[in-house]
Formats: C-alpha cells, sequence, structure tokens
C-alpha cells in the first residue's frame, strides 16, 4: 500500500453477520467459500462464528464486534446487576 491511501473499515450489520454464520454452519460449505461468495475476510467470519458460539453459552445474545451500542449494552446490564 502506498503511502496516503487509507483502508476504509467496512461495517456490517447484525443481520448481515447472523445470515453469515448460519449460511456457514448450514454444512452443504465450508468458511472460505461463504466468505469469498459474500466478500468478505475468512476470519472476520470465523471471528463471527466464534463470538456467535460464546454467546449461545453464555445465553447472551449474538452482538458481534465491538461499539459504543454493544459496550453501552455491557455497561448497563453490569449496572443492573449490582
Amino acid at each position: 500500500m502506498t503511502s496516503g491511501m487509507s483502508r476504509v473499515r467496512r461495517r456490517f450489520t447484525r443481520e448481515f453477520k447472523d445470515e453469515a454464520v448460519r449460511l456457514s454452519e448450514r454444512g452443504d460449505k465450508t468458511v472460505c467459500p461463504v466468505a469469498k461468495d459474500l466478500g468478505i475476510p475468512e476470519k472476520d467470519l470465523h471471528g463471527w462464528q466464534a463470538e456467535q458460539c460464546a454467546s449461545r453459552q453464555n445465553a447472551t445474545r449474538f452482538a458481534p464486534g465491538p461499539g459504543w451500542a454493544r459496550n453501552e449494552e455491557l455497561a448497563q446490564l453490569r449496572r443492573e446487576s449490582q
């Protein structure tokens, strides 16, 4: 990458991430072709799968990735549980 060029970080909706994970868990394709079909990095899809798996184990809502809304929700839940 040349100097002066910056990468634009793409953001995906929760619905898109949910659907991507669902497609990858369907069984007819592995993660690699699903990610390629959707135009996303394979590592992102693996991360979304891990986050969804963790949310299932912890009985929490799947909200992949960092962000203000997720962090605020976590802070709110922590305040309520004290």
